[in-house]
């Protein structure tokens, strides 16, 4: 016992002296008595030594983000390979292009076909008309009276201009909104 006492004092002593030799590479010198070129040139590398600490911090940060993007890149062309994949993007191309893209193909449609509807009725029932009355004579000595024909309501042409811009309205609704 007393010898392994006496093996670990004299390893520790060693070890002691060593650790003193490395302490005694260091002076202490006041600030005031150094050279200002020596100053600028220690606290450059002093900088120098922080900065390199960050800049190691900064490359282990840009290393885990590329290894990251690059597992969720490789996990993603996986997911888009299979079939599940290709219904999730469609339905990502139909969120992004197909919906804007059947507004306009349904709304376009409807308001071209409404505005002739309306153009139509609104000249048959709300414009005056010249309507042939009686027709006297035969061959070049025919004569055709004519006359004119009013609208059945006086409010029938205003009505009808409100429904249309109201129609109008719900139309770009379906186009532009919806």
């Amino acid at each position: 016992m007393c010898k392994m006492i006496l093996v670990v004092m004299s390893s520790l002593l060693l070890f002691s002296s060593v650790m003193a030799q490395l302490d005694t590479s260091m002076i202490m010198v006041r600030k005031s008595e150094l050279p200002i070129n020596l100053i600028h040139k220690i606290e450059t590398e002093q900088k120098m030594e922080s900065i390199g600490k960050f800049a190691g911090v900064g490359r282990e940060v840009g290393v885990a983000i590329r290894e990251g993007l690059g597992a969720l890149t490789d996990e993603t062309n996986k997911l888009a390979n299979t079939k599940v994949g290709h219904f999730i993007m469609f339905i990502i191309a139909f969120k992004v292009i197909g919906y804007p893209f059947m507004q306009f193909c349904v709304g376009v449609p409807i308001l071209f076909i409404g505005t002739i509807i309306f153009l139509w009725y609104f000249n048959n029932s709300c414009l005056r008309k010249r309507v042939l009355d009686t027709v006297t004579g035969e061959g070049k000595d025919k004569v055709k009276q004519y006359k004119i024909q009013e609208p059945k309501e006086d409010w029938l042409p205003f009505a009808t201009a409100v429904v249309y811009v109201e129609f109008v309205l719900i139309c770009m609704w379906i186009i532009l909104i919806h």
